[in-house]
């Protein structure tokens, strides 16, 4: 439960301190800061996601700035600053491809995919979320219950842009990108005009 995690993860954060662990301290901001993100509190997101970033810089803990960046893009997704999404996305995939962290490319997809949609990007956001389940089922893995939950709302609304069909195709063109072609494609430019006639959450 949200509330069991955010109280032991906050005991944590205190001891960290008292310890001096400055890697353990930016992990344990950024679970927190993935709690607030669920709880759709993204301007306190963000400030974790500042002072973290901060602390990963000075370990140079590297799975620590994978998961810091991508709690920096679900912030600015929250706030709606969908430059830095990309800015902070593309940081995080590179990094992640420095330690071979494929479960991130995953993540940082649905990230890029939910921008997309609220930028008017139908095509683009079904293709990233196709590309993230193909991902996901190399590794054996699934969105967990609480991803489903943030997501499903822009699922719905470029389900609701695109219709059906056209949904189901754009998603089977990500599904079948390889790998190396979805990274590309995740940190192209590349751009769909879509009239937007349903608002992003």
């Amino acid at each position: 439960r949200a509330k069991d995690a955010w109280s032991l993860f906050e005991e944590c954060l205190v001891l960290r301190r008292q310890l001096e662990d400055e890697v353990g301290m930016a992990r344990t901001l950024q679970k927190i800061g993935l709690i607030l993100v669920i709880r759709r509190d993204f301007e306190r997101a963000e400030a974790l996601y500042e002072e973290g970033i901060e602390l990963v810089q000075k370990t140079g803990d590297p799975v620590g700035r994978v998961v810091t960046l991508w709690l920096g893009g679900l912030a600015s997704l929250g706030l709606g600053n969908h430059e830095s999404v990309r800015n902070r996305c593309r940081e995080c995939l590179d990094v992640a491809r420095q330690i071979e962290d494929t479960h991130t490319f995953a993540l940082i997809m649905h990230v890029l995919g939910a921008s997309a949609c609220e930028e008017g990007q139908s095509v683009r956001s079904a293709r990233l979320w196709g590309a993230a389940e193909s991902v996901l089922d190399t590794l054996g893995l699934g969105m967990g219950p609480a991803e489903r939950h943030f997501y499903e709302p822009y699922f719905t609304v470029v389900r609701t842009q695109l219709g059906e069909e056209a949904f189901e195709m754009a998603w089977a063109e990500g599904r079948a990108m390889t790998l190396p072609e979805a990274l590309e494609y995740a940190s192209s430019e590349e751009e769909e005009t879509v009239t937007q006639t349903v608002s992003a959450p």
